[in-house]
């Protein structure tokens, strides 16, 4: 294990500079407020802020006129402030009407009343390249996300906190508090490239690649954003918001602002403790009827002197398990009787105790946090550090422990020139990340075969003695899994930018902005020597990092003359990304246990890759507004990619937008009196999508030797050096509405986006000398509603309720792919004879196909003289993607305890379960027992025959001469009754004389039909994805000031909370979670071992000093 420890030193070195960086500054700005600003007072002023009611304002500013002094009110609503005699001071509060007092000699103890301001301020946003807009000027839709609840009602990744809270966006996880989150706004976009949005924060664009490697999922990056350093997220949802991003804003954008310091009172520092369990409340419906077996029996594998495993010592005569008998349950009722369990020892036939829910525990994830403000005269410093410590439900896995750094500092260094510079680093480790999908190092998926007799006892003596694995012959013990396979990983985050803005003149401002996003890590995987899905056993190590570096400027100009305004924006950028991964692989081991390249039985192989893009951009944009009623936008963004060929590197994007706010036409009349505020919107845009790293020129890949002679293989994808940018044009309209004061808000918006020049692959004749070739071809069109609702039903000085709604509806439609082809393949499994989702020409994004039984035109199913279904491949199932989404959030306030909860939802989508499949096919579900029954009074107490069970007499048992199956067929007297599994709407294919056509009525045996049948019948495993989730609940409670007061604490809160706590509705069977997934990317609609689902619920609490 030494070299390992090596290798850690060295990866901890790629980040040596950064952290270096870290420190140092944070030393220096430190030390930088420790120099004291002379205070040139003659009076002290004490006073005390009141509201009408005559309530305490805590934190209320004080500042005096004219000059830098300045203040807040503590807990007690008291403040002291030196100032010189005959001063103006100043005292505000957001919501309340500001106050000026003047102060003389007489006047040292003062009490203010702030009356509330009932005029609505206009609401500022931030926009795109982080200008600060009002929100009214707008003419595109975007939605500020509420992200109160999410340093409260807790979960591992970031994203997955905002499903439902906006509208038109689509949250997707990978499942499990370690992986990946897929985010889609307003549909696919690309059908092979990139369909997520860019995060943006802080205005610096973030590398923020998906995590999932083969079988494993090693997250990404906008998921470890830290929600207490948060401050807003705002989401542009098209591309007429987000077209001065260019081609990385192509898919919208989440832009992200963090936290600066703001005045508190007491000493500015905050502390918070999260505590969250996590336990299963779903298992998978498995049934406790049928054990181990076959043909409803157990016949075989009995312990008798003819058996070449006879064993004396055991019971004479008595099913053995450790024998013939594998994964399979369709054998006896599990009623009690003694067998030979596969531990060798004697045990009862009956349903495994703990042999699902032995394998979880409670899980639990613990958040530390801390927080110091500090704001002087001409500099302002923030500085937080989170923990987050936490495990997974399923024992072993996903045992986690990250750090989080946050340092952002201001500095007014002149009156023109002023400085933001903010760093933040994380580093996070993570032992035995869960194994995905229908990898045989998933316990998950590997449940789908373990009989439901076996026991806990049996299945945890894993492991001989010698090292080897217990014999389970059929099926796999996922306690191997477990134990015997293992991975670790750390990944580190560095993120800083210095941001320097310049007052040039009164109006003009030039900004000057730099950024660097190094992102490393370095990691193993092992599975161990003697394992039964790879007997030699592998190990491999991995290291890569990633930069990200952006420079900008940016120059910006506001100007209003009379009732014109205007704001114009002109700037450029260059932003670099480069990463290079080392993977080394050993696929023998030479001894187990050891987890070491060294440890090598065959040769070690080692691969590399390597990324890197370049683009270089400038862009403008002005808005000229009017009368502040009437506002138009124009933006124009021209880029120059790397990794476009030499004719197609520059492209240029424009947009436009119109506001109209109509209510300011309307002041002082009888309608403004309902219409608080009105709005009308409406934009254009047309942006694009570039492509990947070393997309343009084939090249050769070394592949060995012979005969001493190297040798090299041409890459399978032929590239292409006149790939141009794939194009968006999108439109929208919208309206904000805001009702009786703003106690009613409504937002709607209808846009129509097509993506053209699609770039995709096709398969080709191998004569080319590749197997697919990449060119521009295709359109996908996206159209659709989105509805924001918000309101306050009811407000009283005690009580307050308050409530939103989100909802979308997105249509999308593939209008064309290459000349000659109606469909591209997304993703499948098995192939063509299994489950495919296409995008398919002429209908919505993401169609699946499957494996199915033929129908005729009456879509009846065809089946041959023995009622097995004939075959078809390319049966339609539906679409993967949903009818509509939304959210729906609640809060009450009483004084102050407060209670809140929100559902999440969606409308239509199909999934296929391969968990479902191979549950069924094995015997484990609860579908299986279909017919068993039956089958089992049929074949063992009335002892039919197979002709019997299909409705017929046999001809030798009859009194009619020439007794047939066809016209002169004798009917079984019993026929009707049940003789097991009936399938319905069947009927004879042609190639039954006779009969073709008729109503068929065999019964299946249970066990050939659910291995046999049911595979030829691919649609029983697909399922309505349909959903009402409770994502969240808590209760808080808001310790009174007056109980703080003799205390050192400013402010306390504590609240009990809980995610995930219930599926409301959920059509597919129980343990299937509706969000399952087996991928991030584009192919959906498939779930292969998805995590089962489980709740989230513990308590939280914070204290400012």
């Amino acid at each position: 294990m030494k070299h390992l420890k090596n290798r850690k030193t060295e990866s901890a070195g790629a980040y040596h500079h950064p952290v270096l960086r870290f420190a140092l500054f944070l030393l220096i700005a430190f030390l930088s407020f420790g120099t004291t600003f002379a205070q040139n007072s003659t009076i002290k002023v004490n006073g005390t802020v009141v509201d009408e009611n005559g309530d305490v304002i805590i934190g209320a500013n004080i500042s005096v006129v004219g000059g830098t002094a300045s203040t807040v009110t503590n807990i007690e609503g008291k403040f002291s402030i030196q100032v010189k005699e005959n001063s103006l001071i100043r005292v505000s509060f957001i919501g309340y009407k500001a106050q000026n007092v003047r102060i003389d000699k007489n006047k040292k103890d003062i009490k203010v009343t702030l009356a509330e301001d009932t005029k609505k301020l206009d609401e500022v946003v931030v926009t795109a390249l982080g200008i600060s807009r009002d929100a009214k000027s707008l003419g595109y839709a975007r939605q500020s996300i509420d992200i109160g609840t999410t340093t409260e009602v807790r979960d591992a990744n970031l994203l997955n906190m905002l499903s439902g809270k906006v509208s038109g966006v689509q949250f997707i996880s990978a499942g499990g508090p370690t992986s990946s989150t897929r985010v889609v706004i307003r549909g696919n976009n690309s059908l092979t490239g990139n369909n997520q949005p860019l995060y943006v924060i802080d205005g610096i664009p973030i590398m923020n690649e998906m995590g999932e490697v083969d079988d494993m999922d090693y997250g990404n990056a906008a998921n470890n954003i830290n929600p207490d350093d948060i401050e807003s997220i705002e989401v542009l949802k098209g591309a007429n918001a987000a077209a001065l991003y260019g081609s990385d804003g192509a898919n919208g954008v989440i832009l992200i602002t963090t936290k600066k310091a703001s005045r508190k009172a007491g000493l500015g520092v905050s502390y918070g403790f999260n505590m969250m369990f996590n336990t299963l409340y779903q298992y998978p419906m498995y049934q406790n009827v049928y054990g181990s077996g076959n043909g409803g029996q157990l016949h075989t594998g009995i312990n008798t002197y003819d058996k070449s495993w006879y064993d004396p010592s055991l019971p004479y005569g008595m099913a053995n398990l450790t024998t013939d008998y594998s994964q399979l349950c369709f054998g006896m009722p599990m009623l009690g009787f003694d067998v030979i369990g596969r531990n060798g020892q004697v045990k009862k036939y009956v349903p495994g105790d703990n042999n699902i829910s032995g394998l979880y525990q409670t899980g639990y994830m613990m958040t530390n946090s801390v927080s110091i403000d500090k704001v002087a005269e001409i500099a302002s410093i923030r500085f937080s550090y989170t923990n987050t410590h936490g495990n997974d439900i399923l024992e072993g896995f996903n045992e986690r422990d990250r750090h989080a750094f946050n340092l952002r500092t201001t500095m007014k260094l002149k009156k023109w020139l002023s400085i933001d510079v903010n760093t933040r680093y994380t580093i996070d480790n993570v032992d035995n990340r869960a194994f995905r999908n229908n990898s045989n190092r998933n316990p998950i998926y590997m449940l789908t075969q373990v009989p439901r007799d076996a026991s806990y006892e049996e299945l945890s003596d894993y492991k001989n003695p010698d090292g080897t694995p217990h014999s389970f012959r059929g099926f796999q013990n996922p306690y191997w899994s477990m134990h015997e396979t293992s991975n670790a990983d750390t990944k580190q985050w560095f993120f800083g930018d210095i941001t320097l803005n310049f007052d040039l003149y009164k109006g003009l401002r030039l900004r000057l902005r730099g950024a660097t996003d190094i992102q490393t890590g370095s990691g193993w995987t092992f599975s161990n020597y003697n394992s039964p899905f790879d007997v030699d056993g592998q190990y491999d190590e991995f290291q890569e990092n990633s930069y990200n570096n952006n420079y900008e400027a940016l120059l910006m100009y506001n100007k209003r003359i009379k009732k014109f305004s205007i704001n114009a924006n002109f700037g450029g950028s260059v932003r670099t990304q480069q990463s290079k991964k080392i993977q080394d692989r050993v696929d023998a081991l030479m001894q187990p246990d050891v987890k070491s390249l060294e440890n090598n039985a065959a040769q070690i192989k080692a691969t590399t890759g390597y990324n890197k893009k370049t683009k270089e951009s400038v862009f403008a944009t002005a808005s000229f507004g009017y009368g502040d009623f009437i506002y138009l936008d124009v933006t124009g963004r021209n880029d120059w990619s790397s990794a476009l060929g030499r004719g197609n590197w520059s492209y240029f994007y424009p947009s436009g937008s119109i506001s109209f706010v109509f209510s300011e036409l309307l002041k002082n009349t009888a309608i403004n009196k309902v219409l608080s505020f009105g709005k009308i919107r409406g934009s254009i845009a047309k942006v694009g999508n570039d492509t990947g790293f070393d997309m343009l020129y084939s090249s050769y890949s070394y592949k060995g030797s012979y005969l001493d002679m190297s040798w090299f293989e041409r890459d399978n994808l032929e590239k292409n050096p006149n790939i141009k940018p794939e194009t968006t044009r999108s439109w929208e309209v919208g309206a904000d509405l805001r009702f009786f004061k703003n106690r009613l808000n409504i937002d709607v918006t209808y846009y129509d986006k097509s993506t053209f020049d699609q770039i995709v692959r096709a398969d080709v004749t191998a004569a080319r000398g590749a197997n697919q070739l990449m060119f521009n071809a295709g359109e996908i069109r996206n159209w659709g509603t989105e509805l924001t609702v918000t309101g306050t039903p009811v407000r009283t000085k005690d009580f307050e309720w308050t409530t939103s709604l989100n909802w979308s509806k997105n249509n999308s439609e593939v209008v064309s792919l290459i000349d000659g082809v109606s469909r591209y393949m997304l993703t499948s499994w098995n192939g063509l004879n299994g489950v495919q989702v296409y995008a398919e020409v002429g209908k919505p994004y993401g169609q699946m196909y499957g494996t199915d039984p033929v129908r005729n035109e009456q879509g009846q199913f065809l089946v041959n003289a023995e009622g097995r279904y004939a075959q078809e491949v390319d049966h339609y199932f539906g679409s993967v993607s949903p009818d509509w989404i939304g959210g729906w959030s609640n809060k009450f306030r009483w004084r102050d305890l407060d209670f809140g909860f929100h559902f999440d939802f969606k409308k239509g989508g199909k999934v296929w379960s391969y968990s479902g499949y191979e549950g069924s096919r094995n015997g484990l579900t609860v579908q299986s027992l279909d017919g068993r029954e039956e089958h089992l009074y049929s074949n063992l107490i009335v002892g039919e025959n197979t002709e019997e069970r299909r409705g017929f007499l046999q001809p030798q048992y009859t009194n009619k001469a020439n007794t047939d199956y066809a016209a002169n067929y004798v009917p079984y007297i019993d026929a009707s009754r049940p003789k097991g599994v009936y399938a319905p709407n069947r009927v004879y294919n042609e190639s039954v004389a006779f009969w073709a056509g008729q109503p068929c009525n065999i019964a299946y045996e249970p066990q050939n039909y659910w291995q046999g049948e049911s595979s030829r019948q691919l649609s029983r495993y697909v399922y309505d994805a349909s959903y009402i989730k409770l994502r969240e609940v808590s209760i808080g409670y808001n310790l009174p000031k007056k109980f703080l007061r003799k205390t050192p604490f400013k402010s306390a809160r504590i609240a009990a909370v809980g995610r995930n706590l219930a599926i409301i509705l959920q059509n597919t069977p129980r343990g299937l979670d509706p969000e399952a997934t087996s991928t991030t990317s584009n192919g959906q609609g498939l779930e292969m071992g998805f995590a089962l689902p489980s709740a989230n619920y513990g308590f939280d609490l914070k204290v400012s000093f």
